[in-house]
Protein backbone atom coordinates (compact mmCIF):
# COMPACT_ATOMS: atom_id res chain seq x y z
CA UNK A 1 0.00 0.00 0.00
CA UNK A 2 1.60 3.11 -0.92
CA UNK A 3 1.80 5.91 1.21
CA UNK A 4 2.60 10.16 0.90
CA UNK A 5 1.99 13.12 2.48
CA UNK A 6 0.03 15.36 0.31
CA UNK A 7 -1.86 18.80 1.85
CA UNK A 8 -4.95 18.54 3.96
CA UNK A 9 -6.77 18.88 8.07
CA UNK A 10 -4.26 16.45 9.85
CA UNK A 11 -1.33 17.84 11.95
CA UNK A 12 0.68 20.61 10.25
CA UNK A 13 -1.69 20.80 7.85
CA UNK A 14 -0.58 17.26 6.35
CA UNK A 15 -2.54 14.15 4.99
CA UNK A 16 -1.29 10.61 4.15
CA UNK A 17 -2.93 9.52 0.87
CA UNK A 18 -2.90 5.79 0.61
CA UNK A 19 -4.19 3.17 -1.98
CA UNK A 20 -3.58 -0.60 -2.60
CA UNK A 21 -5.05 -2.93 -5.49
CA UNK A 22 -6.77 -5.54 -4.13
CA UNK A 23 -6.70 -8.66 -6.60
CA UNK A 24 -8.18 -11.88 -6.18
CA UNK A 25 -11.65 -11.06 -4.45
CA UNK A 26 -13.67 -13.86 -3.82
CA UNK A 27 -16.98 -13.35 -1.58
CA UNK A 28 -20.85 -14.14 -1.29
CA UNK A 29 -20.55 -10.08 -0.81
CA UNK A 30 -19.20 -9.19 -3.61
CA UNK A 31 -20.62 -11.40 -6.52
CA UNK A 32 -19.25 -10.51 -10.31
CA UNK A 33 -16.00 -8.33 -8.02
CA UNK A 34 -12.60 -10.05 -8.48
CA UNK A 35 -10.24 -6.90 -8.13
CA UNK A 36 -10.47 -3.61 -6.84
CA UNK A 37 -8.97 -0.99 -5.30
CA UNK A 38 -8.93 1.15 -2.01
CA UNK A 39 -8.11 4.90 -1.69
CA UNK A 40 -8.16 6.97 1.52
CA UNK A 41 -6.51 10.15 2.94
CA UNK A 42 -5.86 9.93 6.21
CA UNK A 43 -5.03 13.14 8.36
CA UNK A 44 -1.50 13.19 9.27
CA UNK A 45 -0.71 12.13 13.32
CA UNK A 46 -4.71 12.66 14.16
CA UNK A 47 -5.82 8.87 15.66
CA UNK A 48 -9.43 10.26 16.81
CA UNK A 49 -10.54 11.70 12.89
CA UNK A 50 -12.90 8.94 11.10
CA UNK A 51 -12.14 9.40 7.51
CA UNK A 52 -14.10 8.03 4.45
CA UNK A 53 -12.15 5.80 1.92
CA UNK A 54 -13.34 4.82 -1.63
CA UNK A 55 -13.45 0.82 -3.09
CA UNK A 56 -13.04 1.11 -7.32
CA UNK A 57 -14.40 -2.29 -7.87
CA UNK A 58 -13.87 -4.58 -11.28
CA UNK A 59 -17.39 -4.40 -12.23
CA UNK A 60 -17.36 -0.14 -12.27
CA UNK A 61 -19.19 -0.14 -8.73
CA UNK A 62 -17.99 2.10 -5.69
CA UNK A 63 -18.54 1.36 -2.03
CA UNK A 64 -17.37 4.22 0.30
CA UNK A 65 -16.20 2.72 3.72
CA UNK A 66 -15.83 4.98 7.16
CA UNK A 67 -12.65 3.87 9.51
CA UNK A 68 -10.05 5.64 11.53
CA UNK A 69 -6.92 4.74 9.82
CA UNK A 70 -6.34 1.11 12.00
CA UNK A 71 -7.25 -1.05 8.74
CA UNK A 72 -10.90 -1.77 9.63
CA UNK A 73 -13.42 -0.18 7.61
CA UNK A 74 -17.11 0.36 7.53
CA UNK A 75 -18.62 -0.43 4.07
CA UNK A 76 -21.64 2.35 4.00
CA UNK A 77 -22.16 2.56 0.55
CA UNK A 78 -22.59 -0.09 -2.58
CA UNK A 79 -21.67 -3.44 -2.67
CA UNK A 80 -20.55 -5.00 0.65
CA UNK A 81 -22.36 -2.16 2.35
CA UNK A 82 -23.31 -2.89 6.19
CA UNK A 83 -20.23 -4.69 6.60
CA UNK A 84 -16.36 -4.36 7.52
CA UNK A 85 -13.66 -5.36 5.67
CA UNK A 86 -9.94 -5.18 7.36
CA UNK A 87 -6.77 -4.92 5.81
CA UNK A 88 -3.97 -6.85 6.99
CA UNK A 89 -0.35 -5.63 6.67
CA UNK A 90 3.29 -7.46 6.45
CA UNK A 91 4.44 -6.45 9.89
CA UNK A 92 3.06 -5.06 13.07
CA UNK A 93 2.83 -1.78 11.84
CA UNK A 94 -0.49 -0.17 12.40
CA UNK A 95 -0.12 3.48 12.32
CA UNK A 96 -1.19 4.54 9.05
CA UNK A 97 -1.63 8.12 9.65
CA UNK A 98 1.87 8.44 11.64
CA UNK A 99 4.18 7.52 8.81
CA UNK A 100 4.12 8.20 4.92
CA UNK A 101 5.69 4.91 4.83
CA UNK A 102 4.75 1.99 1.91
CA UNK A 103 3.64 -1.06 3.85
CA UNK A 104 2.91 -4.63 2.02
CA UNK A 105 -1.04 -5.86 2.38
CA UNK A 106 -0.89 -9.52 2.85
CA UNK A 107 -4.84 -9.53 2.94
CA UNK A 108 -8.31 -8.29 3.20
CA UNK A 109 -11.25 -10.25 4.89
CA UNK A 110 -14.80 -9.28 5.99
CA UNK A 111 -15.35 -8.91 9.68
CA UNK A 112 -18.05 -8.96 11.65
Amino acid sequence: MTGRMIPGAGSAGQNIQREVTLSDCASPLLPGIHAGVFGVSIPWNVTTAPTTARLSWSDGSVSTATGYGNGTWRITAGPASGHAIQLEVADTWNGWYLSPADVTVTGAQFVS
